[in-house]
């Protein structure tokens, strides 16, 4: 009986690593040409993001007009990475314009690593853009979005001065709100507006802000 009872459990045991086998043989190789595909892919966007950057580091008026929505705004962040890339007080250097669009840019940096907006308002690289950084939204007409950063900005005062009278100058809606929830609230906006329009908007009607001079030169250069 107890010899039947082994016989069986051995078949199975036959059975199912038989099974398992089957299903490796199957799933490792499809994984493997997933794997693959995947490197392929992010070496050839490494690769155009790369030449992208080379190519907008210098930017010329023809190079901004033959450009427009995301590409346009883009453009002009590898020009400001170029920037910051050469010159440790490029901020003071920048425009008005240029300040704007890359401002906006290093948060949404902050917040698409899941950093959250805390993380933006502590880390010393973000200081050059505190001072203006609600108008930075505001200059590009995104209303709704300045106001989230500014509860932001109230609520970073308060956990770092203590002072929970400040509170009274949050807005109503956010008053009860964490940095978690400004960060979701943040993201709804941009992810759920036409946000990326209205910085290729503002870029469009300040062209002549992030034209930098020579920059046709620099081009021929290369």
């Amino acid at each position: 009986m107890e010899e039947d009872i082994l016989s069986q459990n051995t078949l199975v045991n036959v059975i199912v690593w038989g099974a398992f086998i089957a299903i490796m043989l199957i799933l490792v190789p499809f994984t493997l040409k997933r794997v693959r595909e995947n490197r392929k892919s992010k070496a050839k966007q490494e690769a155009q993001y790369q030449s992208d950057r080379l190519e907008y580091a210098h930017l010329d008026e023809k190079k901004l007009n033959a450009l427009e929505g995301e590409k346009l705004v883009e453009a002009v962040i590898y020009q400001c990475l170029r920037k910051e890339d050469e010159d440790d007080q490029y901020f003071e250097h920048l425009s008005e314009a240029e300040k704007t669009i890359y401002a906006i840019y290093q948060v949404n940096q902050t917040v698409s690593a899941n950093a959250g907006l805390r993380s933006f308002f502590i880390s010393p690289a973000s200081e050059p853009f505190l001072k203006d950084l609600v108008s930075y939204y505001k200059n590009i007409g995104a209303y709704d979005v300045a106001e989230v950063v500014r509860n932001a900005e109230i609520l970073n005062k308060i956990m770092e001065t203590d002072d929970d009278s400040l509170e009274k100058e949050m807005s109503p809606e956010y008053v009860t709100y964490n940095f978690s929830d400004l960060t979701h609230e943040y993201i709804t906006l941009v992810v759920g507006t036409n946000f990326t329009t209205k910085m290729a908007q503002y870029v469009e009607e300040h062209k002549e802000e992030f034209i930098e001079k020579g920059a046709e030169d620099e081009t021929v250069s290369r």
